[in-house]
């Protein structure tokens, strides 16, 4: 069985990948009723998306290590094709937001975050703070090696993290009550993807 997966691991996380876009999707899609469909319509839905992918990375290093398939055995497409769009998912999100904004005359952050959303100025902070953490992760080219880079890593959980609870605070989208178990399911077994693979490799490192 574990073989045959292992053959199949390709499917699987492009499946999976595809699943997190059709779900995030699904989420906002009620936003399409809306005759005037504006950016704040639309700005959202990037961030659904480009959570969901980093999601699946998780999912995707937790199977990984289960099943014995070492990244150097393979070309990792779905990675390199799935982290570009989380990046340029990652900049239109907030990016969109702030020309909304701006046309609407609040101005440029962080005082147009004051104005309009001065009662969850916390949870957009978190936003912020988790955006700050998982662009760091794109210096992994020239720093990867270091010792100190370990640490950059761990801190892309602790963005997921917040970006949850972010999306809880602000996310129109996210009040119905499917949405809602949606997110904790989200939550839930990224806490076990993550555990997984710290465990694994912690062992690894231990076995050399």
């Amino acid at each position: 069985m574990q073989s045959f997966f292992r053959r199949q691991f390709s499917t699987i996380e492009w499946g999976l990948g595809i699943m997190t876009v059709a779900v995030s999707l699904a989420v906002w899609m009620p936003n399409l009723y809306n005759q005037d469909l504006s950016v704040y319509d639309v700005f959202p839905v990037l961030g659904l998306v480009a959570f969901g992918l980093m999601w699946s990375h998780y999912a995707v290093g937790a199977l990984r290590r289960a099943l014995g398939v070492s990244s150097r055995e393979r070309k990792d497409i779905y990675m390199a094709i799935s982290m570009s769009i989380v990046l340029v998912l990652l900049l239109l999100h907030p990016g969109l937001l702030m020309v909304g904004l701006f046309m609407d005359g609040y101005g440029l952050p962080p005082f147009s975050y004051l104005r309009v959303y001065e009662a969850q100025i916390g949870f957009v902070l978190m936003g912020t703070i988790a955006l700050v953490i998982f662009l760091s992760y794109e210096l992994r080219r020239k720093y990867r090696t270091r010792v100190w880079w370990r640490y950059v890593e761990h801190l892309q959980l602790v963005g997921m993290l917040l970006i949850m609870i972010h999306a809880l605070g602000v996310g129109g989208d996210l009040q119905s009550l499917w949405a809602q178990i949606l997110w904790i399911l989200y939550a839930v077994t990224l806490v076990l993807a993550a555990g997984y693979s710290l465990l694994w490799d912690n062992k690894q490192k231990g076995n050399t």
